[in-house]
């Protein structure tokens, strides 16, 4: 299962969906369960099951069960999915998209990035039609 994860800001983050569609629909396995949590971006797909908000319970239920957990670049989210031993895929808000009011999640992003604690969201692109494994390691996610 891939849980997906725009957070509870109130600015859109439809960027992120549609950049895991773009990839997601040109897998030959289309059978993997997708969730996406998107708090206030305005996002339908019939093929993934959409939830609006989550309690902090379940939010970190389904961190634990993923096979990948990708998310926004907020440091709840971020801190939630290391607690969960994931390497979260992590896409940051940005102001000039006008997905929150400031750069605060790119700055956040490098450094987690630089200390191996997440992985870019531009290394899934090169994941079509590869499975999606773990490696038992507290570096990057591998695909």
């Amino acid at each position: 299962m891939i849980f997906i994860s725009a957070g509870n800001n109130e600015q859109s983050f439809i960027r992120l969906f549609k950049s895991f569609e773009n990839i997601f629909f040109k897998l030959k396995k289309k059978n993997l369960k997708v969730i996406c949590q998107v708090g206030y971006t305005d996002y339908r797909n019939k093929n993934f099951q959409i939830i609006k908000f989550l309690e902090k319970k379940k939010f970190n239920e389904l961190v634990k069960k993923s096979s990948l957990f990708i998310s926004h670049a907020g440091a709840g989210s971020v801190i939630d999915s290391i607690k969960n031993k994931k390497i979260p895929i992590l896409l940051p808000r940005k102001k000039n998209f006008k997905e929150h009011v400031d750069n605060h999640q790119i700055e956040l992003y490098n450094k987690l990035i630089k200390l191996n604690l997440a992985s870019p969201f531009s290394q899934i692109y090169s994941m079509s039609n590869k499975k999606f494994k773990r490696k038992n390691s507290k570096k990057k996610i591998i695909l």
